[in-house]
């Protein structure tokens, strides 16, 4: 008589309980949801920021989210209004100058008091270069 051995897979390791793979699923469902919403509002504040024309889009967006349940258009008002250096203004969002690029005369209107004037408000390189040219044509 021959010995047969058998083998006997071994037994499969118990997993996780059926509840307690819920639980797990249901917190990584709502981590997902925590972090979709405060993408979500991140985008928003970006845009806003972009609409009011911020210069420094991190800094600003840094000192908005100091507030993380309050209206984004309220907190970028009430940014805007606390630190105008962080935002520019409409004549700001053209197409800048650069230092080497040759000189245009200021247009109508704008005085180089009023360049100097705009260039300390808001802390811009391109409206301080506008002022000293003017201020050297003048």
């Amino acid at each position: 008589m021959t010995a047969q051995t058998t083998q006997h897979a071994p037994p499969p390791e118990p997993g996780p309980a059926p509840h307690e793979r819920i639980a797990e699923l249901e917190q990584e469902l709502a981590q997902a949801t925590a972090d979709l919403r405060s993408e979500r509002r991140r985008a928003e504040v970006d845009r806003a920021l972009a609409d009011a024309g911020a210069l420094d889009l991190e800094t600003a967006r840094l000192l908005c989210e100091r507030q993380p349940d309050a209206d984004v258009a309220d907190v970028v008002r009430d940014l805007r209004r606390r630190k105008p250096f962080l935002f520019g203004t409409p004549h700001d969002r053209g197409p800048r100058q650069s230092a080497m690029s040759p000189h245009a005369p200021a247009p109508r209107g704008e005085t180089p008091e009023d360049l100097a004037e705009q260039a300390r408000r808001s802390g811009d390189r391109g409206t301080l270069l506008r002022y000293l040219r003017t201020r050297r044509a003048g």
